[in-house]
Formats: structure tokens, sequence, C-alpha cells
């Protein structure tokens, strides 16, 4: 497998069109026909996780955190991003960065951590974007209703929220005549045929749709394909910024911010009346201080996020809305867990190693 591989794989979950546009993802460093000897996982891009891929015989890098930002004017060993960057070019280390993709993506970062903290009717607390779903239908011979049917599902089709290869079938009769010039699977010219077909229907986004039938076209045996597209009126939500959810039951702020600090091994700071009763809440991973009013118009109880910045919580608190800062690495050093656990959903033949992260405050 090469580097263009492992890019088209964190693409299909953290998709790289979802990145804000001052984000800076994708391939940072290295050639996309590079053959990959072994993967790190990561948040931020360290020495010690460099390290971890020279001692690995790993030659790419997944992190979250983008090594680079703005444009660079010198590059040079003493400190900083710099030597970060020689240190990978000498050892001939790709870096493949998803950021705010990956915060918006539909199981992404901020979707791992509200599920991790029990909640319930989770959605995006800004939605991003959407695309309209299609039912797609198909008229195939039984003998190739499998081949078909596994054709258009590998290819993107028949994903309802988290189920995959959702698809409907029934049993019919089909008709046709072939007319002078064909060369039917199924039949001679001039003479109306009579077959027993199975209508398959499923369900796309509507920008997957020329690659199915594509693929669809490939295993089905007639010359002229019968099938219908329709549009549908409910759409996929592609993705978004933080997200908000509901507890199961209610619960008292203080013994939530246990929990919760319990959960990220962090001691989380809080700003709210400690005894107030909560249930719906709404967060958003890394510094998301600035959507504290987007939580407020959602109705949420609390918001969490880190680095809170001090006006916020002041006028959070006017507002009557709890405050949790968890830090900026606590909420979000769940990033390479996912994508070591996303990649190996594809069969890969190099080690996905997640890197030792530890961030020293104390």
């Amino acid at each position: 497998m090469k580097v263009k591989d492992f890019i088209k794989i964190v693409d299909n979950f953290a998709p790289f069109n979802l990145s804000e546009s001052w984000d800076n993802t994708g391939l940072l460093i290295g050639d996309k026909n590079t053959e990959v000897t072994g993967v790190i996982t990561s948040l931020d891009v360290t020495d010690t996780v460099i390290d971890c891929a020279i001692e690995n015989n790993a030659n790419l890098i997944i992190a979250h955190h983008p090594l680079l930002f703005s444009p660079q004017k010198m590059i040079t060993e003493d400190i900083g991003v710099g030597s970060l960057m020689i240190k990978l070019i000498k050892n001939e280390i790709s870096l493949i960065a998803a950021h705010t993709n990956l915060d918006k993506a539909p199981n992404g970062l901020n979707q791992y951590l509200a599920e991790r903290i029990g909640l319930t009717q989770i959605k995006p607390l800004i939605t991003h974007s959407s695309t309209p779903y299609v039912k797609i239908v198909i008229f195939v011979p039984k003998d190739h209703y499998e081949n078909v049917r596994n054709a258009i599902c590998n290819a993107g089709a028949g994903y309802i929220g988290k189920y995959s290869s959702c698809t409907f079938s029934s049993n019919g009769e089909g008709t046709f005549t072939p007319e002078t010039g064909t060369n039917p699977y199924i039949g001679k010219s001039g003479q109306m045929e009579m077959v027993e077909e199975i209508r398959l229907e499923t369900i796309a986004v509507r920008t997957d749709v020329g690659n199915i039938i594509a693929e669809m076209k490939k295993v089905h045996p007639y010359e002229e394909v019968a099938y219908d597209i329709i549009p549908l009126e409910n759409k996929k939500i592609n993705g978004g910024l933080g997200r908000i959810g509901v507890l199961a039951e209610d619960i008292k702020l203080i013994d939530f911010a246990d929990i919760l600090s319990n959960i990220l091994n962090y001691k989380v700071s809080v700003c709210g009346n400690k005894d107030k009763v909560i249930k719906k809440i709404a967060l958003c991973t890394g510094s998301g201080s600035d959507l504290w009013e987007s939580a407020y118009k959602a109705g949420a109880d609390v918001y969490i996020t880190g680095e809170v910045k001090h006006h916020h919580y002041l006028f959070a608190q006017k507002a009557g809305v709890a405050l949790i800062d968890a830090g900026h690495f606590a909420t979000e050093i769940f990033a390479s867990t996912i994508f070591h656990d996303e990649i190996l959903k594809i069969p890969v033949d190099v080690p996905i190693i997640i890197a030792d992260e530890t961030l020293p405050i104390w």
C-alpha cells in the first residue's frame, strides 16, 4: 500500500472537503507514491511521535493537529516546527493531517466524545452540510442478484446511519423483445422474452450514484440495464461542528463533572451552579470556546470544550449556561484511537500503531 491509499482511507471516514478554509489538512510532507512500511497515529507531531515511527520502522504518521499552519520563513534544526520537519524528511517519514475534517465527520472526534460520555439523540451543534439521498431500483435476473447487490453495496450504496448493505428485494417477471442488432444475454432477436427477475432497491447519497451505477453495470449481464434513480426528501448529514445530545437521566452538574473527569483522566474546570440539574449537553472538542452561544441557543444545560476564554465564562454565566473546560489535549487525545480503528476496518498489510502521548501538566 502507498501513501495515497491511506489518504483515500482517511478521506472516506473524515472527508477532507469538510475542513475549514483556514485549516491545513491532507498530505503535508512526503510523496504520495511512497510504499508504506507502517503507520503511527497521533494527536500531535512531536519528537516522541517521530521517534516512535523510527523505532517501529513506520514511514507514515497520521496526526490530528497539522504540523504546518502558516508559511515558514525559515526551516532550521534549532527548535520548533522546522526541526520536526527536518527530522521527518531526513527519516523519509510522510505526514497526513486530518484536523477540522475529523472534528466534523459523522463518526469523528466530536461524535466519539459524545458517545463516550453517554449522550443519546446526538446531532451536530452546527451542521456543516448535507447531501440528498436517492433510491436506486435495479431489475436483475435471479442468477446475477448476489453479484449485483454486492457490487452496488461495495460502491457505497445501502448505508443508513451506522447500518450498511441495506437493500430490499422482491420477485417479479420482466419482459422484453431484443431488436435487430442486439446481442441479448437471454432470448433471441425478434422474440418477446419473459424472465424471472428480482427488483433490487437500495438507498445512496446522490453524489455516489455515478460510481454505483458504473460498478453495477460491470457485473450485470444485460446489454441495456433497467434501473430507476428516484429523488428522496431525506438527506445525509455530512458533518458539523460540535455535538449536542441528552443524558439518559438527569444529574447534578457537580456529579457529572466528576464522571467526565474520570472519563477523560483530567480534572475539569466548571463554571456554574454545582447543584444545577442537567440533561441536555453540548460539546466541541479542542478549542471551541467561541461556540458557547450556539450551545445556549440550542437549549444546552452545559457546554463542554477546551481552552474556555475568560469573557465567555462571564457571558455564559449571565445566560445561565454552565461551562466545563475539559482541556484541549484531554478532549482530543482520542483522535489517534479513531484513526487506528477506522484504518483497521480496511484490510491493510502494515502495522498500525497508536503513539503513546502524554502532556506534562500537573
